[in-house]
């Protein structure tokens, strides 16, 4: 090992830590029950995981991968034009940039008060 690689061993510890800690919380409140006054409790059981064959939540999960693949293939179809058309721009590269990247800049509260009035 490089001393260079060495010096990152910190930070990919501290990386894996704060991605492998909550998935693991996730997966053991996956296998918990309903509590009576809706918390958890600890009997630990696979029949959430069960439910997941019923028809419902197989329906609910293949509409879900179906509108993420359908907002996925939209971003593309829109986002990369876009992106090569700014690449490729010789001049007012910076203010295409710009409109690009103004809706993220305005506040969530007047974006929201906008959709009130429209």
């Amino acid at each position: 090992m490089t001393p260079r690689t060495w010096f990152l061993l910190p930070a990919r510890a501290v990386m894996a830590l704060l991605f492998a800690a909550p998935m693991l919380i996730v997966a053991a409140y996956s296998l918990l029950t309903r509590g009576a006054y809706g918390g958890q409790s600890t009997p630990w059981t696979l029949a959430n995981y069960a439910r997941l064959l019923d028809p419902l939540y197989l329906e609910i999960l293949l509409k879900s991968f179906w509108i993420a693949a359908l907002a996925t293939a939209l971003c593309l179809a829109l986002g990369f034009p876009l992106a090569l058309f700014i690449a490729r721009a010789r001049t007012r590269k910076t203010l295409w940039l710009a409109l690009v990247t103004l809706p993220f800049w305005t506040s969530f509260l007047v974006r929201t008060y906008a959709w009130m009035f429209l």
